[in-house]
């Protein structure tokens, strides 16, 4: 009985001092290198590719470069969608299919990121063609040898 009571004062302290810290941004901590300065820039940069999507969304440069901007802050999964969208409407695009694979391997090298960086190097990448020699080792025979 006295463990539970300890469990629930130590869970009630949890959550008082959790309530009396300030919101913490979940994206600073994981690009605590960025100054408040360049995020500002890197947002700015966002919101302008975003009006160049409205205006022309039928061109994959500007998905692809807001994507490389939400990567620079961490925020991956919207990255992610932007490099979809840039493969959709242009199928050869080695570096998107290269940072795509940049993306996904945020969390460590899997077959979905090798398979990216594998086939940005199929399309001339020389950058993927090292990175997929380095890195993806463990799926060279799943997903083959570079030629």
């Amino acid at each position: 009985m006295q463990i539970k009571s300890l469990f629930i004062l130590l869970l009630v302290f949890i959550s008082i001092r959790a309530t009396c810290q300030k919101d913490i941004n979940l994206e600073t901590l994981f690009n605590r290198d960025i100054s408040d300065e360049e995020r500002a820039k890197i947002n700015d940069k966002i919101h302008d590719f975003s009006q160049a999507i409205n205006s022309e969304p039928d061109n994959p440069i500007n998905y692809y470069n807001r994507g490389v901007m939400y990567s620079r802050l961490g925020l991956h999964p919207d990255a992610i969608t932007d490099y979809n969208k840039a493969i959709q409407l242009k199928s050869d695009f080695p570096q998107a299919y290269y940072n795509r694979g940049l993306s996904r391997a945020r969390f460590g090298y899997t077959k979905t990121a090798c398979a990216d960086i594998k086939k940005s190097a199929e399309l001339g990448f020389s950058t993927a063609t090292e990175k997929y020699k380095e890195k993806c080792g463990l799926y060279t025979e799943e997903l083959g040898e570079l030629p």
